[in-house]
């Protein structure tokens, strides 16, 4: 394992590691074993307590089937998963705008991800939605 400061980074990634395991129906003990680690080991990364080696990180991604990259970001605090996300809701209300029905949960929906994604922007400054007319 990499430092032992309790950072953001190690924390988001820790998070990420979580989930990837949880997805995957392993227990901690079971990727414990798998990374021939401790249980306080991999508790501890999960925490965000540590942080990790490239080298690890790879072997977490082989484990969880996923790319590196889906350990090292977290999906929904990421500007533009987003406003990727937004934009699908976008597409689908319209698409049931056509057909004259737009359901509740599609607008509730939508609604929860502008609102994050404008506290988001206004704590960034930036905007890197562009919509299609």
């Amino acid at each position: 394992m990499a430092n032992s400061v309790k950072s953001p980074i190690n924390q988001s990634i820790g998070n990420a590691i979580a989930q990837q395991r949880k997805a995957v129906g392993l227990t901690q003990t079971q990727l414990a074993e798998r990374l021939n680690l401790s249980l306080d080991a991999v508790s501890r990364l999960e925490r965000g307590n540590i942080g990790l080696s490239v080298e690890r990180l790879f072997e977490l991604a082989e484990i969880f089937d996923c790319e590196t990259t889906d350990l090292l970001q977290t999906g929904r605090t990421l500007i533009r998963d987003q406003a990727r996300e937004m934009e699908v809701l976008l597409r689908e209300l319209s698409e049931q705008e056509v057909s004259g029905s737009i359901p509740l949960t599609s607008t509730k929906k939508l609604f929860a991800f502008y609102k994050n994604y404008v506290i988001v922007t206004f704590l960034t400054q930036s905007c890197p939605l562009r919509l299609e007319a």
